[in-house]
């Protein structure tokens, strides 16, 4: 392999990496850059620690990034396929702590198991797989709207949908 001189090397395909590797090809054309991934998948922790919920295409646009590689449904579905397996175990867990409260000899507290139980069980269930996704695919792309009061607060951009004047 000849040794080849380049401009800028990025080390990791994460979201930091993707970014700097676009924003070089955008705004500084002649210069050379290579960007360096050990991973077959890009995203650095961002694809490989996934956060139980679901996941969007609004973090990349929170850091700067004007590209949105993943559609709505993608990120509805993805985010379904990734945390399914942790909410339904938590919810279980969940459901058997409190419900081990039914069992107790206080009536205030075995009210207090059976409710609370009732509630995750119906969270994890009609909340989480069935309404929260029906919700998110009816709304498309307003899921991801950020206003700008908020998003100042939290010291980021708005959302897209603010940049282009168009408020829900």
């Amino acid at each position: 392999m000849q040794p080849s001189h380049l401009d800028v090397l990025i080390v990791g395909a994460g979201l930091s990496g993707i970014g700097a590797a676009y924003h070089l090809q955008a705004n500084c054309p002649g210069k050379t850059f290579a960007l360096l991934e050990g991973r077959e998948s890009l995203g650095g922790t961002w694809d490989l620690f996934r956060y139980p919920g679901i996941r969007s295409d609004s973090d990349m646009y929170t850091l700067g990034y004007s590209f949105r590689p993943w559609t709505n449904a993608k990120a509805i579905a993805d985010g379904l396929a990734h945390t399914g397996g942790v909410v339904t175990a938590a919810a279980v867990i969940m459901v058997g702590a409190l419900g081990g409260l039914a069992f107790g000899q206080i009536a205030g507290l075995q009210e207090l198991g059976v409710g609370l139980a009732l509630g995750v069980l119906v969270d994890a269930t009609i909340i989480r797989g069935l309404m929260l996704p029906s919700a998110m695919a009816l709304l498309g792309r307003w899921n991801w709207w950020l206003p700008e009061v908020p998003a100042r607060l939290a010291r980021t951009k708005a959302s897209p949908l603010e940049d282009r004047g168009a408020r829900p």
